[in-house]
């Protein structure tokens, strides 16, 4: 079975999702957005989602590691801010490239 929510092959529905309920409680207690600091190293993950009933965002950056080169920049969506990185992961790994603060988790 194919979880509405987190679209994962599992033994839940979207309603019993735990990845809802942990998405669900991170946007009550508001620990979005994260700042990440120069010289940290961090890997691309789903974006919580921004308001009640949405699903995790996902992009690119799922599973690659980065190197972070600079503080974070605005962003007109407010999905983090926007930082310069390089990866080092992935089959982009060695270029530089520009990641929304959402899609970031530290190690």
């Amino acid at each position: 079975m194919k979880c509405g929510y987190c679209q994962r092959q599992a033994n839940h529905n979207r309603r019993a999702c735990p990845v809802k309920k942990r998405d669900a409680e991170m946007f009550e207690v508001h620990r979005f957005p994260q700042k990440f600091s120069v010289g940290s190293l961090v890997v691309g993950h789903p974006a919580p989602p921004r308001w009640a009933g949405e699903r995790p965002r996902t992009d690119w950056t799922a599973g690659v590691l980065f190197h972070i080169l600079s503080e974070p920049q605005p962003d007109y969506h407010s999905w983090g801010g926007m930082y310069d990185v390089i990866c080092l992961s992935g089959k982009d790994a060695g270029k530089r490239a520009q990641v929304f603060g959402d899609f970031l988790n530290s190690i």
